[in-house]
């Protein structure tokens, strides 16, 4: 089964891979790094899919008509104000050395700080952006949170529907069945990133 399959009717992703595009995280963004053994259906837990442009065109060819796109392309036009131009558009990380020694090693702790820009949908999705330092300069990460306890989301394995609080077990995945409404705000919100996105965005649509 493939990472993300998309299609006119639902969306299926793969929930089984810890270190994926798609993955499974707790209320605060902490991934759990087996998801078919340890994550279970609860409330509190997201499907986090890192997005792509190439995805995004999917979701406008199986899910906007053309009046949608029209009316979209209009709206993000009409965007000046970025999220990367922003004071909390940073990723730094601190060092601290700790009176430890071990082995003969001095030890040092790092915190790294960052933001993340997050927005909740009428649906309760969410879409998140964080920055994230590339090659010399800050790279956005696009996200779309899909939380289990949504309506428009059924948790599947092998054995059939996964009960709430039940372990996701093998072979897991999401179905999400989006609306055209849910599919707009997404990519509106992922337009406030930078300009360069909202441009590659109207190019999509």
């Amino acid at each position: 089964m493939k990472i993300v399959n998309i299609s006119k009717n639902k969306i299926k992703l793969l929930l089984t891979q810890p270190i994926s595009k798609v993955r499974v995280t707790d209320y605060n963004g902490n991934h759990i790094k087996k998801p078919s053994t340890e994550g279970k259906n609860e409330r509190t837990n997201y499907v986090e899919w890192m997005i792509t442009n190439a995805e995004i065109e999917e979701l406008v060819k199986n899910y906007l008509n053309k009046k949608n796109r029209e009316l979209l392309k209009k709206k993000l036009e009409r965007i000046n104000k970025y999220l990367k131009g922003s004071k909390f558009a940073t990723r730094k990380a601190h060092k601290e050395k700790l009176d430890k020694i071990f082995m003969g090693f001095e030890i040092y702790k790092y915190e790294e700080k960052f933001y993340s820009f997050e927005k909740s949908l009428s649906s309760n999705i969410r879409i998140r952006l964080t920055f994230k330092m590339g090659d010399y300069t800050l790279a956005v990460h696009m996200f779309v949170l899909l939380p289990f306890d949504c309506d428009a989301i059924e948790l599947i394995n092998k054995k059939g529907k996964i009960a709430e609080n039940d372990y996701l077990d093998s072979g897991a995945y999401a179905v999400w069945r989006p609306s055209w409404k849910d599919v707009m705000s997404i990519i509106e919100g992922l337009a406030y990133a930078s300009e360069k996105h909202k441009i590659d965005l109207i190019g999509i649509l």
